[in-house]
């Protein structure tokens, strides 16, 4: 075993180690400080479908704990058979389909009824909005690109997806592409949340993306997007690649707390509900930073899983 590959299965065990003490005896995750409170249903899926990719070893450390998110997540669908931020809010379309990708990601059944609500979500522009419109029609209630292949990548996974639905979702995702190839985030404070979830979706559906030299061009401002970026520079097909991933792992095993966490940072943005295009906007939101450092650790936990079984360095 090569010195590179024992210090990437070390950092992947350390990473994992620490986001299984931070579960809750009946099985949740729970991350955030926002004005609607902490998060439980929404942390929960998306720290789940983060571990979806542990290498074998790893993977089985945390399967007992994996059926416990999986029991408490299915035990909090909301009336509409739905998922949401937290109890409070109401569904929302990304919590809904992380959750969804989350349970059939570990082969556990969801019902139809699931799905139906994802479909309505789906804007006349063939995007998915966030929020469905509750009163007076805001930024929240338009389609969201960073939302978009989240869902759609969910409907996926149904035996019978809405054809008619997915191909309106894709062609929505193909035109908020920009010309260098990357797509803008509405939640997220950083291109690359949107544009490793299009990528991811792009791969998935079967298009090869060729070289996007935006890319290369990146350089990440904390571990959450150097994670992305490796994400990202995955799905896309170029011989160039592998040097730089390389060189961001290296990155992040050296930026690797002592408790097997990564820092976090301002990621998260509350988008005003009168800001249409908060990547363009001075002030577009207040940004917040993780309690727990979840879904920073959780992403950078994805990334180097994608590169073990990619590269096995």
């Amino acid at each position: 075993m090569t010195e590179k590959y024992q210090a990437l299965n070390t950092s992947i065990a350390a990473g994992l180690n620490y986001i299984l003490s931070r579960q809750a005896e009946e099985g949740a995750w729970t991350e955030w400080t926002l004005p609607p409170g902490s998060s439980s249903t929404w942390t929960t899926a998306y720290v789940g479908y983060m571990l979806r990719n542990l290498p074998l070893k790893p993977a089985a450390i945390a399967a007992r704990r994996i059926e416990k998110a999986v029991h408490w997540l299915t035990g909090h669908a909301l009336p509409d058979c739905a998922w949401g931020y937290n109890e409070w809010v109401g569904s929302d379309a990304d919590s809904t389909a992380y959750a969804i990708l989350f349970l059939t990601s570990v082969d556990q059944s969801v019902p139809d009824t699931a799905y139906a609500a994802l479909a309505d979500w789906q804007c006349a522009d063939g995007g998915m909005t966030t929020y469905l419109p509750m009163g007076e029609p805001h930024a929240w209630n338009i389609s969201h690109p960073d939302v978009t292949p989240i869902v759609l990548q969910a409907m996926l996974t149904h035996s019978t997806p809405d054809q008619a639905a997915l191909q309106r979702g894709i062609e929505f995702v193909l035109g908020q592409r920009s010309l260098g190839g990357l797509w803008n985030s509405f939640w997220w404070d950083s291109c690359l949340y949107a544009t490793a979830a299009n990528l991811s979706l792009m791969q998935t559906m079967g298009f090869k993306m060729t070289s996007c030299i935006a890319l290369t061009q990146i350089k990440p401002a904390n571990a959450f997007e150097s994670a992305l970026l490796i994400s990202s520079l995955l799905s896309v097909q170029c011989d160039d690649f592998p040097v730089l991933i390389n060189d961001l792992v290296d990155q992040l095993i050296k930026q690797q707390q002592p408790d097997g966490s990564w820092n976090t940072a301002p990621i998260l943005r509350i988008t005003r509900r009168d800001c249409y295009a908060p990547w363009i906007a001075t002030d577009a939101g207040p940004l917040y930073a993780e309690t727990h450092r979840l879904f920073t650790t959780a992403t950078v936990l994805h990334a180097l899983s994608q590169v073990h079984n990619a590269f096995r360095i």
